[in-house]
C-alpha cells in the first residue's frame, strides 16, 4: 500500500479515537485494519503526546518516523559513495557494479546487499537527469552538428561513396538546414556554416557548434580553443560562439532533434531508394525534401516551422554582410632559419627578423598572406609551380647581394673573359640539379680573375683539355702556374745528387 494512504489511515484512526470517541474494535472495523494495528498506532500517538490537530498538519515523512520509528531496516547501514561509483563507471569502461559492490562490502561487511546497492545508484542517476524547459528566443541561436549516419551512393564511375550530412537549426522554430559534403573536414564544416547563413537570409546572435575540429581545436568547459578559420567566420558575421559541452547533447537539443526527426526519419528514409550519383544531386533532393518538411503543420500547436520562422525568427536575425565570407585556410607556421615558411609544400619568405617566431598564414586561392601580432606582414602571390618565393627586401643585406646571382649571370661574365672560361663554367653547371651549389665555385673563379686573368685562362685551358670541371683542380693549377718561373728566368740546376734519365732505363 502506498505510504500516503497509510498516513491517511493513521489520521483517520486518531480522528475516530479522539474526535468520535470510538472503541478500538469499532475503529478497526471502520478502517479495515486489525485491532493490533490500531492499538500500535494509538500507543505511539500517546507516547509522542500527539493530538489530532497536530497530526493533520504534520508532513507524511515526519509522521511515519514517529509512528513507525523502526520502519527503515537500513538505518544503521552506511550509505555507498554514489559520486565515486558514478566516476568509476564513467572513467573505466571495464568497471562493473559487481566489482564496486565487492569493494564496498570490504569496507562495510554489514553493508547493503547488491540489489539495494544498485537501487541507490539508479535513484542517484534519476536525480541527475532532471531537465528544465528552456524558452528559446527568436533568431538567437543557430545549433550546428554532423549527422552520425552517412548516405551511401554510387558515383558515375561505379565507386561506392558516402556523403556526410551537415545540419543546423535556428531559433524558436527549429528551422533546419541540411547539406551533403564528401567529408567532415574543417573546410566542409565552415563552408556549411556560410551556406546555412545564406539559406536563412540573416545571422543569429549565437553559434552553438558541437566540439567538431572545424570549430573547436581543444574543448574546455571554461576556455575552449577555437579553430582560427571558424573564429574568423564568427567575427566576420558579427556573432559569438558558445560551443556545447563535451558529451552534453542537451546544450543543443534542437539540432539533436532535427538530426533524428528531419534527417534520419525523413530525408534519409525518403532517399533510400533513389539512384543518386553525386553530391550535387544529393543536395538538390535534400533542398526539395526540406521544403516539404518545414511546411508540414505541427502536431500539437498551430502553424509550421516555415510560418514560425517567417513570423518570429527571420525578423530577429542580424543582416548579412554585403558579400559572403571568403573561405580560406588559416595555419600557424614557424619561420625557418632561411626566413621562409612552408605551406602546401611551397616556401614563402618573411622578413628575416622573424626567424624562429610563429606567424599566421592566411592561404587563399590566389594569395598567401603572412600575419604577425595581428598585423599583415606581406602578401605573396600563391605559387603552384616554384618551390621558393623570395622577396629581396626580406633578406639580410649580405644575402641580398648573393641573391642577384644565377647561372645566366655567371655564364655572361665568363664570355667576357674568354671562350675557354665560358666552356668551363658551362661544364660546372652541366648535370647539376640545384644550381646554387655552383655559385661559390663561380665566385672563386671571379676572384682568381681579379688576381691574374692570364694565368686563370691557362689553368682553365688545361682543365678543359682533361674535361675536369672542378674549381679545386683549377685553383691548384692556378697556384702552381703562379709560382712557376717564366721561360726568361729559367736557371739550369747543377747538382751531383740528381739522378739522370739513364738511371730509370
Amino acid at each position: 500500500m502506498a505510504r500516503s494512504l497509510e498516513m491517511n489511515f493513521i489520521r483517520e484512526i486518531v480522528r475516530l479515537k479522539y474526535e468520535m470517541n470510538f472503541s478500538q474494535r469499532e475503529i478497526a472495523k471502520s478502517v479495515g485494519k486489525s485491532r493490533d494495528s490500531v492499538s500500535n498506532v494509538l500507543k505511539m500517538v500517546s507516547v509522542n503526546n500527539l493530538d489530532y490537530k497536530t497530526i493533520v498538519n504534520m508532513p507524511d515523512d515526519k509522521l511515519i518516523k514517529l509512528i513507525y520509528p523502526n520502519s527503515n531496516p537500513y538505518r544503521d547501514i552506511p550509505e555507498p559513495d554514489l559520486e565515486y561509483i558514478d566516476k568509476e563507471l564513467k572513467t573505466n569502461k571495464h568497471m562493473t557494479m559487481m566489482i564496486l559492490h565487492e569493494e564496498y562490502l570490504k569496507e562495510n561487511p554489514n553493508g547493503l546487499k547488491y540489489t539495494q546497492f544498485c537501487e541507490r545508484y539508479r535513484d542517484y542517476i534519476k536525480t541527475r537527469k532532471i531537465s528544465m524547459h528552456v524558452e528559446r528566443k527568436s533568431g538567437e541561436r543557430m545549433e550546428i552538428d554532423w549527422v552520425g549516419d552517412k548516405y551511401q551512393y554510387i558515383d558515375n564511375f561505379g565507386n561506392k561513396c558516402k556523403a556526410c550530412l551537415f545540419v543546423t537549426t535556428l531559433g524558436r522554430s527549429g528551422y533546419p538546414y541540411v547539406e551533403a559534403f564528401p567529408n567532415q573536414k574543417a573546410i566542409s564544416f565552415n563552408q556549411g556554416i556560410i551556406n546555412a547563413l545564406q539559406y536563412y537570409g540573416g545571422v543569429p546572435k549565437i553559434f552553438v557548434p558541437d566540439n567538431d575540429k572545424g570549430a573547436v581545436i581543444k574543448a574546455s568547459k571554461y576556455e575552449p580553443i577555437f579553430n582560427p578559420t571558424f573564429n574568423e567566420i564568427v567575427t566576420y558575421y558579427g556573432a559569438v560562439s558558445i560551443p556545447a559541452r563535451v558529451r552534453t547533447p542537451k546544450d543543443k537539443p534542437n539540432v539533436e532533434k532535427s538530426v533524428f526527426d528531419v534527417v534520419e526519419r525523413y530525408i534519409l528514409l525518403k532517399m533510400r531508394n533513389m539512384n543518386l550519383h553525386s553530391i550535387a544531386e544529393i543536395n538538390k533532393v535534400i533542398r526539395s525534401l526540406l521544403k516539404e518538411f518545414v511546411n508540414k503543420p505541427f502536431q500539437k500547436k498551430e502553424g509550421s516551422r516555415q510560418s514560425v520562422f517567417d513570423n518570429e525568427d527571420k525578423p530577429a536575425l542580424l543582416p548579412l554582410p554585403s558579400k559572403n565570407y571568403e573561405l580560406f585556410d588559416i595555419v600557424m607556421c614557424k619561420v625557418n632559419i632561411d626566413y621562409h615558411i612552408e605551406y602546401d609544400k611551397k616556401y614563402y619568405s618573411v622578413p628575416y627578423q622573424l626567424i624562429g617566431q610563429k606567424v599566421e598564414v592566411h592561404a587563399r586561392a590566389l594569395t598567401i598572406e603572412i600575419w604577425h601580432n595581428n598585423t599583415r606582414i606581406y602578401t605573396h602571390q600563391r605559387s603552384y609551380k616554384n618551390s621558393y618565393t623570395t622577396i629581396n627586401e626580406h633578406m639580410p643585406k649580405n644575402h641580398q647581394t648573393y641573391n642577384k646571382y644565377n647561372q645566366t649571370y655567371f655564364k655572361t661574365w665568363a664570355k667576357t673573359v674568354s671562350n675557354d672560361v665560358y666552356l668551363f663554367v658551362c661544364g660546372l653547371f652541366n648535370g647539376v640539379i640545384v644550381e646554387e651549389i655552383r655559385y661559390r665555385a663561380c665566385l672563386g673563379l671571379m676572384n682568381l680573375a681579379r688576381s691574374n686573368k692570364k694565368i686563370l685562362i691557362d689553368a682553365i685551358t688545361l682543365c678543359n683539355e682533361n674535361q675536369t670541371y672542378s674549381f679545386h683542380t683549377c685553383n691548384e693549377i692556378f697556384k702552381r702556374l703562379l709560382k712557376a718561373p717564366s721561360s726568361n728566368d729559367e736557371i739550369p740546376i747543377i747538382n751531383n745528387n740528381i739522378r739522370g734519365k739513364n738511371y730509370y732505363k
